[in-house]
């Protein structure tokens, strides 16, 4: 049987458990990785693979962090919500903001403190 507005649901559930999922497997350090390749390498060609793919993801992610900061700004004044449950969207643009925040800050201080590879 449909449930109203389940689809809207879902959406803010999705989003909310994919920003918690970047920021812990970026604690964890445990984000996808091609084997095949880095157990082939030196510890010293690991480490810069490692270090190289930390600064990629960080310069991407503040790529991310711009364009939805900016999103976020510009849609503020407009009190968008869902139609059916009434979810306000700037509160989970602000959930993502953060989470890409603190994505960023981990990022950034694991390429400062070096690798653990």
């Amino acid at each position: 049987f449909p449930i109203t507005g389940s689809i809207e649901a879902m959406q803010a559930i999705v989003l909310v458990s994919g920003v918690v999922a970047l920021v812990m497997s970026t604690w964890e350090d445990s984000h996808a990785k091609v084997h095949l390749l880095l157990d082939r390498m030196s510890p010293r060609a690991k480490a810069l693979a490692h270090w190289l793919s930390d600064l990629s993801t960080l310069l991407f992610l503040s790529a991310l962090l711009a364009g939805s900061v900016w999103l976020a700004v510009d849609l503020w004044p407009g009190f968008e919500h869902s139609e059916l449950l009434g979810v306000p969207w700037s509160v989970l643009r602000l959930i993502v903001n953060a989470g890409l925040a603190l994505t960023i800050g981990l990022l950034a201080v694991r390429l400062v403190r070096g690798s653990k590879a």
